[in-house]
This record gives C-alpha cells, structure tokens and sequence, in this order.
C-alpha cells in the first residue's frame, strides 16, 4: 500500500511502512524519511485479531465501515450539489440512485446523452436530496 504524486517538478511516494521520499524530475533524491518506530498496521490488524479470538472477544468494525460509507456519500452529495449537507438530511435522502430491480437488462441510472458524453455534476444545479 502507498501513495504517489507526480508534480511538474518532481514526485513523492509514501508507503505504509512510514517512509517516504520526494525525487526530482531527474529523479534526484531530495529527501527520504524512514520511520522504523511505527508498527506495520497490517501485522497490528492481526495481533488483535488473534488476541481477541483467543481472549473469546468480538471485534465489529461494521458501524465504524457504516459511519465511513455515510461520509463518503454525503462528500459526493457536496460535491455535486455545491450545498452543506448534514447527517440528518443526508439519511431521510429519498434520492435513489440505483434501478429498483437489477439485472443484466436495466437501465444505469447515468447514461451518456447524444454525444455520447455523460452528464457532468454542476454545484448549485445538480439535485442530490
């Protein structure tokens, strides 16, 4: 797992081992950090996995994925709309964007008009809630 950005002036990567460095457009190391005090999140994940299956505990991460899926949705739904979006409003929402039945013959909710370009967002003209 890492991360990458390219520049007009050069690059940055970062990895999940904490390091990270940032080249040139030569390809030149500017500067590199390493930091070897911080576990590996992945070994971390599954120390306390182990520890609570032998200590009879239950690890649910389903509410902290569900505040997660929200945040990203009402993200979206500023984005899109250009407007603050709460919480509340966000969940009594009665926008429904996926066809009622799926299967291989529905119709997407987005599809491209005659250009054959799909339909771009606008802030302030799109209709989210």
């Amino acid at each position: 797992m890492g991360e990458d950005f390219q520049g007009t002036k050069g690059s940055v990567h970062m990895n999940d081992a904490g390091a990270a460095s940032i080249t040139d457009i030569e390809g030149n190391n500017i500067f590199e950090y390493r930091n070897r005090r911080d576990p590996n999140p992945y070994q971390v994940e599954h120390d306390k996995l182990f520890a609570s299956i032998r200590n009879k505990e239950v690890i649910s991460d389903a509410e902290n994925g569900a505040k997660s899926t929200m945040t990203a949705i009402m993200g979206r739904m500023a984005t899109y709309s250009g407007q603050i979006i709460n919480w509340d409003e966000a969940l009594k929402s009665d926008k429904v964007l996926m066809p009622e039945e799926v299967t291989w013959e529905s119709t997407p909710p987005t599809v491209p008009g005659k250009d054959g370009l799909y339909p771009i967002p606008t802030p302030g003209k799109t209709e989210i809630i």
